[in-house]
């Protein structure tokens, strides 16, 4: 089974357990959005571990996460539209773009519940709180300015 006809099996699963009242799109989107948080918590940690700052440490880790994203999302969420060659790069320049509103809330957003609790541990309440606001930012803008959809 490849891999587009395994993603279009578990889009279609989880949209039946949703009762279809989320979209295929916003679904996939998900998914891969789960893979970049995987990568950005997984750095986060590492940098935390070695000594960063917790600023320093979700600033890399996100660049990293959303990178890891646009290259996901454009093989399988977008793959009608999937954008090749010299669009390819481009398109991650301009996601990073779009995404940068969403990109700087997660980092304003997480640092302000951080800085408000009692900043005990690593920060992974905080670091949660921001991947979904900017999640949030991220489909919209993505769909809409990168891959040019209505949905």
């Amino acid at each position: 089974m490849g891999k587009a006809v395994f993603w279009d099996r578990l889009v279609s699963l989880l949209e039946r357990i949703t009762g279809r009242l989320v979209s295929r799109r916003v679904i996939s989107f998900a998914l891969v959005g789960l893979s970049g948080t995987v990568v950005h918590a997984g750095l986060f940690l590492v940098f935390r571990t070695w000594g960063w700052s917790f600023l320093h440490s979700q600033s890399v880790a996100i660049a990293a996460g959303a990178s890891s994203n646009y290259w996901v999302n454009n093989s399988l969420t977008f793959r009608s539209r999937c954008l090749r060659g010299r669009a390819l790069f481009l398109g991650l320049i301009k996601f990073l773009l779009v995404c940068s509103p969403g990109l700087m809330a997660n980092i304003l957003v997480s640092t302000v519940t951080y800085t408000n609790t009692s900043r005990q541990g690593l920060g992974i309440g905080a670091l949660v709180a921001g991947i979904v606001v900017d999640f949030i930012w991220k489909y919209t803008a993505s769909s809409r300015f990168v891959w040019k959809t209505r949905n």
